[in-house]
C-alpha cells in the first residue's frame, strides 16, 4: 500500500479494486479465520494454566485476546471493503476517496490503530511460540532475545502502518509522502 503516499492516481493504477479480487481476498481471510480457530481449538486440549509454547499462561491469555482484536480488525477491514464496491462500484479511485473519509473519522482511525497494535503483538508472540514450539529458544535468555527481537519487529510493522494510516487520515505520511494535505489543497482549490 506504499503506493497510496503517492496520491489517488498511483493508488487507482497499482490496486486492483475488481469484485473477483474482492472475492479471493475474501475466501483468503476467511480460511485464515478457520485456521486460527484450529489452532486455538488444538491448543484448548492442554490445561489451562499450561502455557503450551508461550512463555507463559500469561502470554497465552493475551496471545488469545490480540488473536481476536486483531480477527475484529480482519473483519471490519473486509466488511469496508464491501461497502465500498457496493457504494462506489469497482473503482479504485473513488475507494481512495472513501478510504480519506472513512480514516479521518476518530473512532474509525482509533479501531484501526488497536486492532493494528493487537496485530503486532499477535504476530510477535506468535513467532516467538513458532520457535520455541521446535525446542529452539527454550532457555530463559534465549526465549527473552528472541520475544525482543520479535518485538521490535513488530513495533517496526506498526510504525510502517501507521504511518499509512496517517496519510489516508490526515492527507500526509510521517514519512514518505508527496501528497498536498486535504487543508491545503481545499485552500489552493479556493485561491484558484
Amino acid at each position: 500500500m506504499s503506493f497510496a503516499l503517492q496520491g489517488s492516481t498511483a493508488f487507482a493504477a497499482a490496486t486492483d479494486a475488481g469484485w473477483g479480487d474482492l472475492f479471493w481476498v475474501t475466501l483468503l481471510i476467511l480460511g485464515s479465520l478457520a485456521l486460527y480457530v484450529w489452532g486455538w481449538r488444538m491448543l484448548a486440549h492442554e490445561p489451562a494454566e499450561a502455557p503450551g509454547p508461550y512463555r507463559s499462561a500469561g502470554c497465552r491469555g493475551l496471545q488469545r485476546w490480540a488473536g481476536f482484536l486483531a480477527c475484529g480488525l480482519v473483519l471490519g477491514h473486509l466488511a469496508v471493503r464491501w461497502w465500498m464496491h457496493f457504494y462506489a462500484g469497482p473503482e479504485a479511485l473513488s475507494h481512495y476517496g472513501l478510504w480519506r473519509d472513512i480514516l479521518s473519522l476518530p473512532a474509525v482511525i482509533g479501531a484501526y490503530l488497536l486492532g493494528l497494535g493487537a496485530t503486532c503483538l499477535y504476530l510477535s508472540q506468535g513467532l516467538s511460540a513458532f520457535v520455541r514450539s521446535f525446542g529452539l529458544a527454550s532457555g530463559p535468555s534465549a526465549s527473552r532475545w528472541l520475544e525482543i527481537g520479535f518485538t521490535l519487529a513488530a513495533a517496526a510493522l506498526l510504525l510502517v502502518s501507521s504511518n499509512l494510516l496517517s496519510h489516508f487520515a490526515t492527507g500526509r505520511a510521517w514519512v514518505g509522502s508527496n501528497v498536498v494535505p486535504i487543508e491545503a489543497q481545499s485552500s489552493q482549490g479556493a485561491a484558484l
